[in-house]
């Protein structure tokens, strides 16, 4: 997989809860013929100690610090999608198996929009 900035991908809703897993939606612009190329990333969000390295928040903010882990990711070319918060197949079943197993609140987001996956506990 390449090198992704977890710190800016996750960056749009600094109060979600931690831990939680998040699927996180990335588009290019539309083409002439309405094609977009996208990308899911599937991370995994934990607790950690605001001192430790892996701290995405760093020093900066009061809210809870997190590191996060990139579980996967789908790419995919195609129309744009009437419903921008719609899962993957494959990283949206991952999502949901792991949010009932960990027991985890479970997320999916583009830029400023967000759904919580409520069903999947």
């Amino acid at each position: 997989m390449p090198e992704v900035d977890l710190k800016e991908l996750l960056a749009h809703h600094p109060g979600l809860p931690v831990p939680r897993l998040q699927l996180v939606w990335v588009s290019g612009e539309p083409d002439a013929e309405q094609m977009v190329e996208e990308t899911c990333y599937y991370v995994m969000v934990f607790a950690v100690d605001k001192p430790d390295g892996r701290n995405l928040r760093e020093w900066e903010s009061e809210l809870a610090p997190f590191a996060a882990v990139l579980m996967g990711e789908t790419r995919c070319r195609g129309r744009v999608r009437s419903d921008p918060l719609d899962t993957p197949f494959r990283d949206g079943c991952h999502i949901k198996w792991d949010a009932k197993r960990f027991g985890w609140p479970a997320f999916v987001s583009r830029g400023s929009f967000l759904r919580h996956l409520e069903d999947v506990r």
